[in-house]
């Protein structure tokens, strides 16, 4: 039997204020879930920026999906995620 949370991060009935829940729940356990919520569709753009600033791979994972501008990115607080900017969107002009 899978596990549920991660039923629950890739529901897309999940509601977003229950999505919300779930990617504090993720965040604060360090839990592997958090990867499964960056392929959502429905992410507000409070809840991408909380990913990305999570993890190094969860913010590479989210500009590959098309979902990061290179200027959300600070390489100065996540080194890490600097290599993630090529794959960023530019920020709207």
């Amino acid at each position: 039997m899978g596990d549920p949370l991660y039923g629950l991060a890739v529901n897309p009935a999940l509601p977003g204020e229950l999505v919300g829940r779930l990617i504090a729940h993720a965040l604060a356990a360090d839990a592997w879930p958090a990867s499964a919520l960056t392929e959502r569709d429905d992410l507000s753009r409070d809840q991408v920026l909380a990913l990305a600033a999570h993890d190094d791979a969860l913010a590479v994972s989210l500009a590959r999906r098309g979902r990061l501008h290179a200027a959300d990115i600070d390489p100065s607080v996540r080194p890490g995620g600097a290599a993630s900017r090529g794959r960023c969107r530019q920020s709207p002009g």
